[in-house]
């Protein structure tokens, strides 16, 4: 059976998923325990960056493990580098401030609206690169979106034969 995704088709959709969408039953939606703590980030602060991810990108039937694979990604880079710990904390600490309460006590869409005011800071292109290429390259992403990863890599019709 072949899929409906082309290769073409799955980068466009990608690039369009930024559009943040709260989904219904998924509140927080990230389990606290699984992911251990880096040096430097706070064990909150994973839980923090799992709902930011899932705001970027919500697949909520997929569940907590990929945004947890995402902050693990984050907390890992984070512990490796004193420059990403500080980015990581400072730009957490913002979200705070911006809430004027933790962050994840907001309600949904006052997490959106501050997102979207920090949307092109450092902080927000990092979650955002290192999201989007975490949950783009994860299996479990893709047999939710239908991605075929056994598609022929010569399905770009407009190309030709030659």
């Amino acid at each position: 059976m072949r899929s409906r995704w082309t290769r073409r088709r799955f980068v466009g959709a990608a690039a369009k998923t930024s559009a943040a969408v709260v989904a219904p039953g998924w509140t927080l939606g990230c389990s606290r325990e699984p992911v251990p703590a880096a040096q430097n980030v706070q064990a909150d602060d994973s839980v923090v960056l799992q709902h930011f991810a899932y705001l970027l990108f919500p697949f909520s039937e997929v569940g907590p493990e990929p945004y947890q694979r995402v902050a693990a990604v984050i907390e890992a880079a984070a512990q490796a580098d004193a420059s990403t710990a500080t980015l990581v904390s400072a730009g957490i600490a913002a979200l705070d401030a911006a809430a004027d309460r933790p962050w994840l006590e907001a309600d949904g869409s006052s997490q959106l609206a501050i997102l979207e005011s920090i949307d092109g800071d450092p902080f927000f292109n990092y979650v955002f690169d290192t999201t989007k290429a975490q949950l783009f390259n994860d299996r479990t992403i893709w047999a939710h979106i239908g991605f075929d990863s056994n598609a022929p890599v010569n399905d770009i019709d407009w190309l030709g034969d030659e």
